[in-house]
């Protein structure tokens, strides 16, 4: 018997009626099927294998397609068309502008809005994100400029505001603050706290120097993934890893700006246990804390809590767009310090004059590429985690599908071309994404407009903002890593559905905090394989009886159920390889029978031939000697 099915409302035939059925594709296949009144379907047919079929099919597709060599395929398959497709891969803005025409109206008022409107976020978050990647304002807005315009033209995601972020920031900073420690500093035999005027200039050279070479290097990784389709690699991304690790990378933001917002120099720290020895040495010059620096970071923090926390909060549905309370921090900050003068008065740092255009391109520096590939690595791997999970959630909010490796072949070019300016690696941020998100942005041409504001404030406002106090930038950036540290709270609820998740959050976050952060990065990622691992290893297994209805059952379900049954369904809830093959092995032998330790031997043997014969009395012969002999041994072939 071949099938078995009851199915006791629905009779799939006539009981009255004996068909006959042939399969359509295969000749070969003869299929008799009978009916009576108790609606049981009895299909008797030769036997197949998968190769037969395959055979099959295989013989009728070779003869309605002739091969080609080689050659002539290539040569065929090189097309104009191919050709045209190609180019529209690597460069999706020819096709958004071939759409742009059948709907100008509509989609320019949505990317225009939406484009002014992210701009507002990208002015000062470069200011005070370039001042956490260890370099100048100045950088961190050519950091917002040049992303934008090549992402414009690269990238496939309409929602995508691809520039500055502050977790790719402080891990730009940890490598330059590296090569500062072991390459530059030596030379000098000095520390960065007694640097003189024209060293500090000559620092800050070289650290847009490492910056450069940083984002090429990022940039190329991500392109090499590109072009090995490695997209799919966001299907094994662990929120759980991502969220312990931006965690971590948000403790270490907020510590970072501490010395900036108390208004004191520590000596550059680097390694394990850095937070260790960056505490001990603010604890130890806390008493020189610069108390009107302390001042402007605490009502900067209130002012733009307030503004975020609750009047975008309680009125954003009123709000068509949230208030910009970072640009107006910015803007308060700069008015207050140009008309009371408060760095001649009480010695706070500003920002300083910002240079005027953009800069002209120069080539990375080569040697520097294979002392920094292990943390750039490292920091494209997260770029692409971190834009292609935002990139998804708004295509999702949206209901349109995005390209995985499109995506990450834009970023990769993208921080290829940055690296020819004064930037660092670009990311997502969030907040910017959800701007044009909500903003109905249309296409990805909305960073033409963004691209238009930046070009304003870098040939005309930047100027205006000389006098901003480097105090405010750091109370922006507080306050903007509140929502990594929020994350904890999600602790309770991984808990609760997956403990696994759970060690997996707090492992990379703890070490990602006690020793540094690319520590936390292995060790998360070790951690997830190992959990993978171990899962694996404590998979479900159970058995199932047979009752007297023929149905399989659970004993926990069925008490009464005779494990004598000679028909057992033994159930794993796992893959079956050389992981799980030991543990499938010694638990089906503990649940079923191990023949290993059988007391003894088949009394008889019979032979079964299988044959291609459809006679259903051969059929009921062999099945009634089975019935009536149960200890007979049975070869088939």
């Amino acid at each position: 018997m071949a099938f078995f099915k009851a199915i006791p409302s629905l009779p799939l035939f006539p009981a009255d009626d004996n068909k006959v059925f042939s399969h359509v594709g295969l000749e070969r296949i003869h299929q008799e099927v009978q009916t009576d009144q108790s609606s049981h379907v009895y299909v008797s047919r030769d036997v197949f294998t998968q190769s037969d079929i395959d055979t099959l099919y295989e013989g009728a597709r070779s003869q309605n397609e002739p091969e080609q060599s080689g050659k002539m395929s290539y040569i065929n398959s090189c097309t104009k068309a191919k050709i045209f497709h190609l180019m529209f891969y690597f460069l999706p803005i020819v096709t958004v502008l071939q759409k742009y025409c059948f709907d100008f109206r509509n989609k320019i008022i949505g990317d225009f809005m939406g484009g002014i409107s992210v701009a507002c976020l990208h002015f000062p978050q470069g200011l005070a994100y370039g001042l956490l990647a260890s370099l100048t304002p100045v950088e961190g807005l050519y950091s917002s400029f040049f992303p934008i315009l090549f992402y414009t033209i690269f990238g496939t995601s309409q929602h995508m505001s691809f520039a500055t972020d502050s977790v790719i920031a402080i891990l730009t900073a940890e490598v330059i603050d590296t090569q500062v420690k072991s390459s530059f500093l030596p030379k000098f035999n000095i520390s960065v706290v007694h640097a003189t005027h024209t060293m500090k200039t000559e620092l800050l050279n070289y650290r847009i120097v490492v910056s450069a070479a940083c984002t090429f290097v990022c940039g190329s990784v991500l392109v090499v993934m590109g072009i090995f389709r490695l997209g799919f690699l966001t299907s094994y991304q662990s929120k759980s890893f991502i969220g312990g690790f931006t965690f971590a990378a948000a403790f270490h933001i907020f510590t970072s700006q501490i010395p900036k917002g108390l208004g004191i120099e520590i000596p550059l720290v680097k390694g394990i246990g850095k937070l260790v020895y960056t505490f001990k040495y603010i604890f130890e010059d806390i008493r020189n804390t610069h108390v009107p620096s302390l001042i402007i970071v605490i009502l900067c923090v209130i002012f733009i809590v307030f503004i975020k926390d609750f009047i975008n909060e309680r009125y954003k549905r009123k709000l068509r767009v949230p208030v910009p309370a970072d640009l107006l921090t910015i803007i308060i900050a700069t008015i207050i310090s140009t008309y009371t003068n408060l760095e001649k008065k009480f010695g706070i740092e500003v920002v300083g004059s910002i240079p005027v255009g953009i800069p002209d391109p120069k080539l990375p520096d080569v040697s520097l590429y294979v002392e920094i590939f292990p943390e750039c690595f490292q920091m494209a791997l997260l770029i692409f985690f971190l834009s292609i999970a935002m990139a998804k959630v708004c295509a999702e909010q949206n209901e349109y599908e995005i390209n995985d490796n499109k995506e990450l072949m834009a970023y990769g070019l993208t921080n290829v071309g940055c690296s020819f300016f004064p930037c660092f690696p670009a990311s997502v941020s969030p907040p910017r994404n959800m701007i044009l998100s909500s903003m109905g942005a249309k296409t990805t041409l909305n960073g033409l407009f963004t691209t238009c504001v930046m070009l304003l404030v870098l040939y005309v406002l930047g100027q205006l903002f000389a006098q901003l106090p480097v105090p405010a930038l750091a109370a922006m950036i507080f306050v903007s890593v509140k929502p990594l540290l929020l994350q904890v709270r999600s602790l309770p609820k991984l808990y609760r559905v997956n403990i696994y998740d759970m060690v997996i959050w707090i492992a990379t976050c703890s070490s990602g905090i006690l020793l540094d952060l690319p520590y936390g990065l292995l060790v998360g990622i070790g951690v997830s394989f190992i959990t993978v691992v171990v899962q694996s290893q404590r998979t479900d297994t159970e058995v199932r009886y047979r009752t007297n209805d023929h149905i399989f059952m659970k004993k926990e379900h069925q008490p009464h159920i005779s494990e004598s049954s000679k028909v057992v369904v033994f159930h794993m809830c796992s893959a079956l390889y050389f992981a799980t093959s030991e543990r499938f092995r010694r638990r089906i032998y503990e649940s079923t029978l191990n023949p290993l330790k059988m007391k003894y031997k088949p009394v008889q043997e019979i032979e079964v031939t299988f044959s291609y014969s459809s006679s259903t009395n051969t059929e009921s012969s062999v099945h009634k000697n089975l019935t009536d002999n149960p200890s007979f041994g049975l070869k088939g072939h």
